[in-house]
C-alpha cells in the first residue's frame, strides 16, 4: 500500500504458491483504491494488472500467472447512521463495483 495525503494505493501483494509468498507487483502502475478528501460527487475509476514469474521453482522453467483488475467507486450519500442503538454523525455512503479475473 502506498497511503499519500491524496490518495491511498495499492502497489502490488502476497501470493501464496504451495506455501511460497511470491511477491505480485501492480502495472503498470499503482492501482488506485481511494482518492481523499472522500466527499459527495467524488468517482474513483482505475485499471491495474499483475504477472507473477516463478523462474527456476518448479519442474519446469516459469509459470505467469495474470490478474485483471477494476473498479468504480463513489460517494453518493452522508448523514447520520443508526444501528443497535448506536448513533453515528457525518458518515457517507460508499458505492464500490470490482471486477477481478485471473488466468495461467
Amino acid at each position: 500500500m502506498n497511503l499519500q495525503s491524496s490518495k491511498l494505493e495499492l502497489i502490488g501483494f502476497i501470493f501464496d504458491f504451495n506455501g511460497t509468498p511470491t511477491p505480485i507487483t501492480v502495472q503498470p502502475d499503482p492501482f488506485l483504491l481511494l482518492t481523499f478528501p472522500y466527499q459527495i460527487g467524488v468517482v474513483m475509476q482505475d485499471t491495474g494488472w499483475g504477472i507473477l514469474h516463478f523462474p527456476g521453482q518448479l519442474p519446469f522453467d516459469s509459470i505467469r500467472v495474470k490478474l485483471v483488475m477494476a473498479s468504480k467507486d463513489s460517494v453518493d450519500g452522508y448523514g447520520t447512521l443508526t444501528i443497535n442503538g448506536f448513533t453515528y454523525n457525518n458518515v457517507v455512503r460508499s458505492v464500490s463495483y470490482q471486477y477481478q479475473a485471473d488466468s495461467v
